[in-house]
């Protein structure tokens, strides 16, 4: 498909042999990753040949993961004190319920059972 319009690209960065999978993730993956815990878009394409090592960047080895595993850990890290402690419902007499800590479930589970073997 030709448009007749002459059109330019270039590189941002090219990567060397010596190149670790942290360098490669701290220079393309983590200011994504950082745009979207903001709520940005983003979209990370790999492209080239066989052979050319995509999938050894996007997925690395067990010791040394790549962008993916890289992208998780921080998503993960980010949004760990954005998550709610966990709750319990209880059902109260009057058709509605109680909210009860896990803490508190427990301690509550515990005395019923204290007070069936009493009785």
């Amino acid at each position: 498909y030709n448009t007749g319009k002459e059109v330019q690209c270039c590189f941002k960065h090219v990567f060397d042999e010596e190149s670790t999978q942290a360098s490669v993730f701290d220079r393309v993956g983590l200011p994504l990753v950082t745009d979207l815990v903001q709520g940005k878009n983003g979209l990370l394409f790999t492209y080239g040949v066989t052979g050319s090592g995509k999938t050894h960047t996007m997925q690395g080895v067990t010791k040394d993961g790549g962008i993916m595993t890289r992208a998780i850990d921080v998503i993960f890290n980010s949004v760990a004190e954005l998550q709610t402690r966990k709750f319990q419902l209880k059902p109260d007499k009057l058709n509605g319920f109680e909210i009860l800590s896990d803490c508190d479930a427990a301690l509550e589970r515990q005395q019923e059972l204290v007070t069936n073997i009493k009785t």
